[in-house]
């Protein structure tokens, strides 16, 4: 993972591999603002934001 500042907050990039060594990329950017906000580099008008104090997970997911 890289992250570097960027207008306004940080631009991170991640890079991972599957278990079959196939390499993919993420771009996204990040501020702290409101509680914190992430937009996807590629898609302009899509945010997602923290709406509660405590954590929220899929009901499969516990």
């Amino acid at each position: 993972m890289v992250a570097k500042p960027a207008d306004d907050g940080l631009l991170v990039h991640i890079r991972f591999l599957d278990l079959d060594a196939n390499e993919y990329h993420l771009n996204f950017y990040y501020t702290g603002k409101s509680g914190g906000i992430i937009w996807m580099k590629h898609q302009q008008g899509v945010y997602w934001f923290h709406s509660n104090p405590e954590p929220s997970y899929a009901p499969d997911f516990k």
